[in-house]
């Protein structure tokens, strides 16, 4: 598999648009995706677009122009940038990840804050965690998600549209 990029351009309001650039890559342990994005909106004076924001900023884009979600595609790359960014960076297996995502969610988590992560792991049981048949302790490596086929096949069909 060779390295596929593209950028996306959604009109977010007249003089603004919003970019998603998907990234596939061959690792040696399989496919990667990074995504990334960028506001940038027209100055008048300049006739240059400025950004606003940019690199991970998805979650910007949907707090200042949430009918991107109404696109499709937007909505597509939204879900895959939510589930599947740089799973060849994981710093949890699976489950601790969704122990820590909850968390946060709920409040008993506050912040990213890598000692209170782990504190956090020791109460729900998953300090250490099985991966690829050992035991893994939260942020000692950079783990590897393998994408499902669907994923695949919804990168491959995005980048060939």
């Amino acid at each position: 598999m060779a390295k596929s990029v593209k950028t996306f351009v959604f009109e977010a309001e007249p003089n603004t648009k919003c970019t998603i650039t998907l990234d596939l890559s061959q690792t040696n342990l399989g496919p990667a995706i990074s995504i990334t994005g960028t506001i940038v909106v027209h100055n008048p004076k300049t006739h240059k677009y400025e950004t606003q924001c940019a690199g991970q900023c998805l979650n910007t884009m949907i707090d200042w122009f949430p009918h991107l979600m109404d696109d499709e595609t937007f909505a597509t790359l939204y879900d895959l940038w939510t589930h599947w960014h740089l799973n060849d960076m994981q710093a949890g297996t699976p489950a601790q990840t969704a122990a820590l995502d909850r968390a946060r969610k709920t409040g008993e988590l506050d912040n990213y804050d890598y000692t209170k992560s782990l504190e956090y792991l020791k109460t729900v049981g998953l300090y250490s965690d099985e991966w690829c048949g050992s035991p893994y302790v939260y942020g000692t490596s950079w783990l590897h998600w393998p994408l499902p086929d669907d994923v695949i096949t919804t990168v491959t069909n995005l980048l060939e549209s």
